[in-house]
């Protein structure tokens, strides 16, 4: 059997979906499907084959972004050659990013194939270009897209019921929660490292872990950082550090000195995979201050829960479908950056109740969000596909 999975990027591009799409790949090749990618290259504008972990991949030449979405009017002709080229049984289209998905969703009823979707968020844009794009998208193609799928996978029932979009298919959509990879987030992670080697000694660190690119405003950094400066007050010894790479760095810097606190904050940059474990480890709370329905999952928390660390996340997209308030994690509204210094505060000054949290949500990920339901659920619904 033969998958072929179209997405705006692909690995070892960093983004959540990304991430999502590329585990779903490994977890069909091990099942004894041979997957090919189609995305577009984040590297450079120049088409590229190559293969990673036994994944074929095509990267497209993008001829310019839209709203931080990769686009280009010869990726139908391509498409249609590598689908020719390639003969799947069954194509799985990523969204949010726009069109490439779309695309292939169109070329898959032409010829008769299969199409699954898999929907992380809607799309949701702050700024009135941003709107008039979303709503554009959606009236124009995304409808359609959401129509003419076979299957859409959504990454939480909550999720699914709370869209716009989304709500309006729930007849065939499957559900799939994204899954942590256990061998590298787990209770075993070195808990010194991160403020030995980072000089953090009687540091209360706060962790942030997320893309500082235009377009992923929705992360909801710079209410963190207000916060952070709040919480200072009664807690001199707090640390926030940045994990993550893009060119608003220098923005989020200057927010820091608006608010007096550049020495109190650590910008990492990109920190890669296999690293990633350590910060999440050697914080005392990871924080996660998304504004809105962009943030589909948060596949963060569920990361920085596996390691055992205490986590706090807003009431926005689907995060409430992962932490459990007061239970496994603590829930906060969008945009508050005096419930987000509250919430900082408990956690930093009262161990019980943090340890008890982070305990909860060890057991959860353990239980909900483990490699195996998540290969079992992918592979049963790319087969039923395939046999229909």
């Amino acid at each position: 059997m033969k998958a072929l999975i179209a997405a705006p990027y692909f690995h070892p591009y960093i983004a959540g979906g990304i991430k999502y799409a590329f585990d779903q790949s490994l977890c069909l090749k091990k099942a004894g499907f041979e997957v090919t990618a189609v995305a577009a290259n984040h590297e450079s504008n120049k088409f590229k084959e190559e293969k990673i972990k036994g994944i074929k991949i095509y990267r497209l030449p993008a001829q310019f972004k839209l709203s931080g979405t990769p686009i280009s009017f010869s990726w139908e002709k391509k498409l249609k050659e590598i689908i020719e080229r390639e003969k799947p049984d069954v194509i799985n289209g990523v969204l949010p990013a726009p069109f490439i998905a779309d695309l292939a969703a169109r070329i898959a009823r032409e010829n008769g194939i299969p199409f699954i979707l898999t929907y992380h968020n809607d799309i949701s844009k702050q700024d009135l270009l941003g709107k008039i794009f979303a709503k554009s998208y959606y009236s124009v193609i995304g409808n359609k897209t959401l129509k003419i799928s076979d299957k859409i996978i959504a990454t939480s029932k909550y999720y699914a019921k709370k869209s716009v979009h989304l709500k309006k298919y729930l007849n065939k959509i499957e559900i799939v929660p994204p899954a942590v990879n256990e061998e590298l987030f787990n209770l075993k992670v070195d808990r010194s490292w991160l403020k030995k080697y980072c000089h953090l000694k009687n540091k209360e660190v706060v962790l942030f872990v997320g893309c500082l690119r235009k377009g992923y405003e929705y992360k909801g950094l710079k209410y963190l950082i207000e916060a952070v400066s709040l919480a200072k007050k009664e807690i001199p010894k707090i640390k926030l550090i940045v994990a993550g790479g893009g060119e608003k760095q220098k923005e989020y810097r200057n927010l820091c000195k608006k608010f007096g606190i550049e020495n109190d904050v650590m910008f990492a940059g990109f920190v890669p995979l296999e690293k990633l474990p350590l910060y999440y480890a050697g914080s005392d709370v990871f924080v996660l201050p998304s504004i809105n329905d962009c943030e589909g999952f948060g596949i963060v928390l569920i990361e920085a829960m596996a390691c055992g660390i205490p986590v706090i996340g807003t009431k926005a997209g689907g995060i409430p479908a992962v932490i459990s308030n007061g239970k496994d994690g603590v829930l906060v509204e969008p945009r508050n950056p005096i419930e987000l210094k509250n919430a900082i505060i408990k956690i930093l000054k009262n161990r019980k109740f943090a340890k008890k949290i982070a305990l909860n949500g060890n057991k959860k990920v353990l239980y909900e969000f483990n490699q195996k339901k998540f290969c079992s659920k992918i592979t049963r619904i790319f087969r039923e596909a395939v046999k229909k």
